[in-house]
């Protein structure tokens, strides 16, 4: 669970395992299932509505599109991708119409449309819908991969420049061949930054610069404490159009 105070599971500070968990339905409303789930982020429904196919072959076709969405354009969505090889019947249930598909993905169920015969990917989500929260962070599972993605960028950048290296503040002179001050730090995410923004991770580079915050710890020179806040992309999910005559 992703909270404050105590986090659970793979999301804990210390260790970062991200983990989505493709999980397979052919029932025609699986929001009943999803909606006891509020808290979790880690279980996404990959639904095929009264398919007369395995729950597990469903998981399997949602994965077969995803995962190579996910490894080689993170900052795009499933949405709108079809069901590689899935049985498909003539009709879906509920989640065939528009208004139906809202009420089940707002209870943290996937759903898909049918469309020349085959299952369309409309929105792919964990469980995660807290009571009172319009647009949860941890909603779509795209959104997740660019949060890992994001993580795994600054992981690898602290493995270069931060770990093992001297901490010294920013008007010191340090000859050691491995040193690492506040600034230089912030230089180094400045220009990470730039490279979320280009990548189409993160909107607004200047605005998570001015949010970053690096400093030594008052308490343990072994603690570098850096801070900063991100603003994710969004994926065009709702077209809204006024045409004034």
């Amino acid at each position: 669970f992703p909270v404050t105070i105590s986090p659970t599971g793979q999301y804990q500070g210390i260790i970062m395992r991200p983990l989505i968990a493709f999980t397979g339905s052919v029932v025609a409303d699986p929001s009943s299932i999803t909606d006891a789930r509020k808290g979790n982020v880690t279980i996404a429904i990959c639904p095929a509505p009264l398919s007369e196919g395995l729950p597990m072959e469903a998981a399997a076709n949602m994965a077969a599109i995803y995962a190579p969405l996910a490894q080689n354009t993170p900052e795009l969505d499933v949405i709108g991708k079809t069901y590689i090889d899935m049985p498909t019947p003539e009709l879906i249930g509920a989640m065939s119409d528009y208004t139906e598909r809202d009420r089940i993905v707002k209870l943290g169920c996937s759903t898909v449309s049918l469309v020349n015969g085959k299952y369309k990917v409309e929105d792919f989500v964990t469980t995660y819908h807290p009571e009172g929260v319009l647009v949860p962070t941890f909603r779509y599972v795209r959104d997740l991969t660019v949060m890992f993605n994001i993580r795994y960028g600054y992981y690898l950048l602290e493995q270069t420049y931060v770990v093992g290296a001297v901490i010294a503040n920013d008007s010191d002179t340090v000859t050691s061949s491995k040193v690492i001050k506040p600034k230089t730090w912030k230089q180094v995410l400045s220009s990470y930054f730039i490279n979320l923004v280009t990548r189409g991770l993160i909107v607004n580079a200047d605005a998570a610069s001015a949010s970053l915050s690096v400093s030594i710890s008052s308490s343990n020179q072994n603690r570098l404490n850096t801070n900063f806040r991100t603003t994710l992309t969004g994926v065009a999910r709702i077209s809204s159009t006024e045409s004034e005559v």
